[in-house]
């Protein structure tokens, strides 16, 4: 089995699947996301991805200006740069804005890949309003233009927001059908809400230190058969849908990445 056999797509019956990425800090997870979610992107070049994260792990190419973003992460070395991507600014925006950066975007980024958006904070105080937004992108879809969501440290989010703990439980329970795909990432899935692990499809498991989270996902459903990596870069693979159950490592050019 190949990483490109590991991405998340479109069922034969039109609903979108989702993910999620369990591992401790440099075990490799968000490496993997951005070539999971680089493959959505050359898969449904209709599509529109929104990265929501508290750090920048991914890097935005540009502002909804048009202007270069690389001065936001001048004090940030790490991460990876998504080509094409459009950096939403960190303040208020409304749904129309929402909408507008997304047909700005379009208009930037190549026929042949999907849109992406970055959405990135660290001030708690504007989770709530992450919220809304995160819900207008997924009240704005439409199976001809599908919608992918990552959220990068779910717990963080989680933790931090009732709302939007509720906000991304909706999605991951009901975007199936609306054509909204989800992948997350989280050091700690036994903070995650039940409603929502049981919803997801795909588990990449990278080395953990915490085997009451292995027991938890096993008995959320997730992987009867799952044992934690010992070493970084290697992850544990399963799909619940499929039954595909395989150890992979990251190739060495991504694990130096990571």
């Amino acid at each position: 089995m190949q990483l490109s056999d590991l991405g998340l797509g479109i069922t034969p019956d039109g609903t979108t699947q989702r993910g999620l990425l369990v591992g401790t800090t440099q075990s490799g997870k968000s490496t993997l996301a951005g070539v999971l979610l680089a493959q959505w992107r050359r898969a449904y070049a209709d599509s529109v991805t929104l990265y929501v994260d508290t750090k920048p792990r991914f890097m935005a190419t540009k502002e909804l200006s048009g202007l270069s973003a690389r001065g936001r992460y001048k004090h940030w070395r790490q991460g990876a740069h998504v080509p094409n991507s459009i950096a939403l600014p960190s303040g208020y925006l409304s749904r129309q804005d929402l909408e507008q950066a997304i047909d700005i975007a379009r208009q930037d980024t190549p026929p042949n890949q999907g849109v992406a958006l970055i959405l990135q904070t660290d001030d708690r105080s504007m989770y709530d309003h992450f919220n809304e937004l995160i819900t207008w992108f997924y009240k704005g879809a439409t199976k001809r233009y599908w919608r992918m969501v990552y959220m990068d440290e779910m717990r963080a989010f989680m933790a931090g927001s009732r709302s939007l703990q509720s906000g991304a439980v909706t999605i991951i329970t009901s975007g199936a059908e609306r054509g909204v795909g989800f992948l997350g990432a989280t050091q700690r899935p036994r903070w995650i809400p039940a409603e929502a692990l049981t919803e997801m499809s795909k588990l990449y498991l990278f080395k953990t230190d915490y085997s009451e989270d292995i027991q938890h996902l096993r008995q959320m459903g997730i992987g009867q058969s799952f044992r934690a990596p010992q070493e970084r870069h290697t992850f544990h693979y399963f799909d619940k849908t499929s039954g595909a159950d395989s150890w992979l490592r990251l190739p060495t050019a991504l694990a130096k990445r990571a």
